[in-house]
This record gives C-alpha cells, sequence and structure tokens, in this order.
C-alpha cells in the first residue's frame, strides 16, 4: 500500500510537470472543447442534460486514449519492460495513473461545465441540490473507470500495431453519435447496453428530473456494463502483454 502512495504521488508531480511544460497546448486544447461544446449547444436543443453529456462524452473519450498512449509511450521509451524488473505489478502502476488522471479529469470536466454554463446561463436551467450534485459526480467517477480499462485493451493493441489512434477516432465518434449525447437511446435499443455512457447519461437524467421510474433497472444495466468492461479490459490487457513477451514485441520499436 505504501508503495501505492509512492506513486500516485510520483504521478501527481509528473502531471503538474507536464501542466507546467506543455501549459500553452493544454489551454488551447481546452478552448478548442468550450468552443466545440458551446457550438453543439448553440445549434442543438441548449440544456443541461446536453451539456453534461458532452464533458462525459470527453472525458470517457480522453480517459480510453489517456491509458492507451501510456502503454504505447511506455513500451517505446523502453520503461514497460523495466516495470516488469520490479516487484511493483504493472497493473499497480496503471492503476496510480488512473487515480491520478479521474482526479485531473473531474477538475477539469468541472471547470469545462462551468464555463459553457456561464455561456448559457439564461437557458440552461441548474436547480440541482447538493446530494444530486453528489450522485451525479459519483455516476461520473465510475463511468469514466471502464474506459480507463478500455484504454488498457488500445493499449495492448498498440504494443502490436504501435499506433491505434485511428481506431480510437472511431470509437469515439460512436460514442458521440450513437451514445445518447445528442438523441435519447432508449433502454428497449440495443444500442444502450453497448457501452456505459448511455446508462450513465440516462441516470443523470432521472437524478436531474426526479423521475424514478426506470431507476433500478438503468441502475443494474450501468453497474453491469461497467464491471464488463472493467473485467475485460484488464484480461486482455494481460493476454496482450503475455503474448507481446511470448513473441518478443516489447523492445521493436
Amino acid at each position: 500500500m505504501k508503495s501505492f502512495f509512492c506513486l500516485v504521488k510520483a504521478e501527481f508531480v509528473m502531471l503538474f510537470g507536464e501542466l507546467k511544460n506543455y501549459r500553452v497546448n493544454y489551454i488551447f486544447y481546452n478552448i478548442g472543447l468550450i468552443i466545440f461544446f458551446c457550438g453543439m449547444l448553440y445549434n442543438y436543443q441548449t440544456s443541461f442534460i446536453l451539456l453534461i453529456a458532452l464533458v462525459l462524452w470527453q472525458a470517457t473519450t480522453s480517459s480510453t486514449g489517456y491509458l492507451s498512449s501510456v502503454i504505447y509511450d511506455e513500451a517505446m521509451m523502453g520503461t514497460l519492460e523495466q516495470i516488469f524488473l520490479t516487484k511493483t505489478k504493472v497493473q499497480t502502476v496503471m492503476t496510480s495513473k488512473i487515480v491520478v488522471n479521474i482526479c485531473f479529469t473531474i477538475f477539469k470536466s468541472f471547470i469545462l461545465l462551468l464555463i459553457c454554463y456561464c455561456f448559457f446561463v439564461n437557458l440552461i436551467v441548474f436547480n440541482l441540490t447538493l446530494p444530486v450534485i453528489l450522485l451525479i459526480l459519483l455516476v461520473f467517477v465510475f463511468t469514466v473507470f471502464p474506459f480507463y480499462m478500455l484504454g488498457e485493451f488500445f493499449g495492448g493493441l498498440s504494443l502490436y500495431y504501435k499506433r491505434v489512434s485511428s481506431v480510437l477516432n472511431v470509437f469515439n465518434n460512436i460514442l458521440l453519435l450513437f451514445s445518447g449525447v445528442f438523441t435519447a437511446v432508449d433502454i428497449s435499443n440495443p444500442i444502450f447496453y453497448l457501452t456505459p455512457l448511455p446508462s450513465a447519461i440516462e441516470l443523470i437524467k432521472i437524478f436531474y428530473t426526479n423521475d424514478y421510474a426506470n431507476f433500478y433497472f438503468v441502475l443494474v444495466t450501468f453497474i453491469a456494463i461497467g464491471l464488463i468492461y472493467c473485467v475485460l479490459g484488464m484480461v486482455t490487457f494481460n493476454l496482450f502483454i503475455n503474448k507481446a513477451k511470448r513473441d518478443g514485441k516489447l523492445n521493436q520499436y
């Protein structure tokens, strides 16, 4: 446990260093997101649900791409092989990175949400109580975590196919267009069960509108899909790692 906290501390130090060194890139990247979100809100029906769905979409896609790129970079620099020589398990190292990145993602998402809300303060109804806000935050965390695990799957792919950014772009577009961000995905629609995002958005709608008609079904679906993503992500990542070791792929960069 002590080594895990040391890893988390080291990840925070590295995160702050990256923010300092690449601050211009971070600033303009998030300015681009604000412009994109405001454009979507302006051209579609402006609502709190659409705004938070866009923020949640960005968080899930960035979390998937983050861990995938981390695994690729670690393998390319040779540090992934060094992890295998230590007593620390590779999954423990990845978990420490996830913990730090989730904290950063929550903070960034809150800032994006607040800035975009200020542009549409007269059009977006924001009447949430503190318990509802905490429930939405809980849904947010348990939504992005399975996508980090999915990032391990794409990271495993990158060990064999090097860059998989095009595959991630396809996945991100599918999430944006078919996961209930712009249009409602009913629970009778098979798409509702493909990723945790549609059920997460539906849960937020339930908390926001205070309509708990399908609450238990949506909650069970949300938890079940999230657990499936977590298990599949970890299992496939371990399979990719073991296969890469056998095939000598970790040092072919």
